[in-house]
């Protein structure tokens, strides 16, 4: 991951490519799972999307998932992330009743996956990512994120020292 070039057309702020690079070192040194704080509007979907891109060229990530909580932020995904910044890619929004496998890249809202993750292997996607996962999210869904074996990105603008805080207080 270390050594693959960041696509200077997704991110092309320093803050952006170090987010980026202490990702990738803390994967290359065995943990399974990161989280990546960065305030409102310094680009966490661009940075996201820089990071999957990485990746995919890496060959680390065959399948990667985007989960979010709200419909908003999943079809933000799919269209300002994803079809944007990653236009080759196959992609696909999971629905309950629609699973297609033969895409690359997927996003969802967590409800959504909460109702369907066992239509997939445990292994089928390499990186989750999660936005917003300081609203408890890794809580209310630890059956679905203990289910899958892969990598896992939390994405927030909360500092780090307010996670286990209620956010709405």
């Amino acid at each position: 991951l270390h050594s693959t070039p960041i696509n200077p057309s997704i991110v092309d702020r320093p803050y952006q490519h170090e987010a980026l690079r202490r990702v990738a070192e803390a994967f290359e040194a065995g943990k399974r799972r990161a989280l990546l704080v960065m305030a409102t509007g310094t680009g966490k979907t661009r940075t996201t999307m820089a990071l999957i891109d990485v990746f995919l060229q890496a060959n680390q990530a065959r399948n990667v998932l985007f989960l979010a909580d709200r419909d908003a932020l999943v079809d933000q995904a799919l269209t300002d992330g994803f079809k944007r910044h990653l236009p080759n890619e196959p992609r696909d929004r999971i629905y309950t009743h629609q699973v297609d496998k033969d895409k690359r890249l997927f996003v969802a809202t967590e409800q959504t996956l909460a109702l369907c993750y066992s239509k997939f292997s445990p292994g089928f996607f390499d990186l989750i990512v999660f936005d917003e996962a300081h609203r408890s999210l890794f809580k209310r869904f630890s059956e679905v994120i203990e289910y899958f074996d892969a990598r896992m990105i939390g994405l927030t603008a909360t500092p780090a020292s307010f996670i286990d805080r209620d956010t709405f207080r």
